[in-house]
């Protein structure tokens, strides 16, 4: 689905070249952020990896969970997620989603943010998921559908082979062929990334994990030479630009701990207190208070609801 009016939003060197795929590839190139995050326990014969693209309209993450089950967690702040929907394309693995299980090859579309909550039924579970703001990526769904991807194989071998920023404008232009109403132009059509903001993300990016060192704001002052203040308003500004349900570092910090702890918690091998060293709590007392405050069950609730 093109969008009717996107001449409005190309800058005059990306509407010039429009036609030219080395043209899309470098406005990909400065409208998208790309992030790469990693986590493993080696001892539990684990990881988390989650591939980022972002742009203030458009976000595709790739993610993969192994050696446990995730489940979202439906209590993180609101941030801007009022004004998105969200599509998510399973590869591998089984997902619960309320009214019936997403195989590899289906597409989970959520016409709001919240109308899915799920949740892997499978130990190794990969997926791609493609957010849009309405009226600037893409429309507000007629509903909230779940149905079977008829190139899936062909789109999960792509988007594993198509250099980064591309998988971004790959994934629009599938989505936009099955009816899901993102616009496939929408990835370079997106305003450039200012490099303050390429800087913080690549502090993040070196800062996050592993979460067992405790990330804080200081780490991100001296990866970035600035001072507290500074740090602060930059980091109001980032997420409130380039994230939908985050709105600052110390939330952000907290949502990632919540959604790993969560993941691995349904290891069978998992204590409480392996969990609180590696997701930097400072005793298995505070990750349970943080996990009653999320309103989830304990740890070892977790465990025997989640296997």
């Amino acid at each position: 689905m093109l969008r009717p009016d996107i001449d409005r939003h190309f800058s005059d060197g990306c509407l010039a070249r429009r036609a030219e795929i080395g043209g899309n590839a470098r406005c990909l190139q400065s409208s998208v952020l790309v992030l790469r995050h990693r986590f493993a326990l080696p001892e539990l014969d684990v990881a988390f990896t989650q591939d980022e693209l972002r742009s203030e309209d458009f976000v595709v993450c790739s993610t993969m969970f192994d050696g446990g089950r995730f489940d979202q967690v439906p209590t993180l702040a609101r941030g801007r997620r009022a004004h998105w929907s969200k599509a998510l394309v399973v590869l591998e693995g089984h997902v619960f989603v309320g009214s019936g299980i997403a195989r590899p090859g289906d597409v989970v579309v959520s016409r709001r943010w919240d109308d899915h909550r799920m949740r892997a039924l499978d130990s190794r579970t990969r997926y791609v998921l493609c957010a849009w703001r309405h009226g600037h990526a893409g429309e507000l769904p007629a509903a909230s559908d779940v149905f079977r991807a008829p190139r899936a194989s062909a789109l999960a071998w792509q988007l594993s082979r198509e250099p980064e920023p591309r998988r971004a404008r790959l994934l629009a232009t599938e989505l936009a062929s099955l009816g899901v109403p993102v616009w496939s132009d929408a990835p370079i059509a997106a305003p450039r990334a200012d490099e303050r903001h390429r800087r913080f993300a690549r502090a993040l990016e070196g800062t996050l994990f592993p979460l067992a060192a405790r990330p804080m704001a200081i780490d991100l002052e001296r990866s970035l030479g600035i001072g507290a203040r500074q740090i602060q308003r930059l980091s109001a500004e980032y997420f409130e630009r380039y994230y939908v349900t985050a709105v600052g570092w110390r939330q952000f910090v907290h949502g990632m701990r919540l959604e790993v702890g969560v993941f691995l918690a349904s290891n069978p091998g998992s204590t409480t207190e392996a969990l609180a060293g590696a997701l930097g709590f400072a005793s298995p007392t505070a990750l349970c208070h943080a996990f009653h405050d999320a309103r989830l069950p304990s740890p070892q609730s977790l465990k025997r609801e989640l296997r």
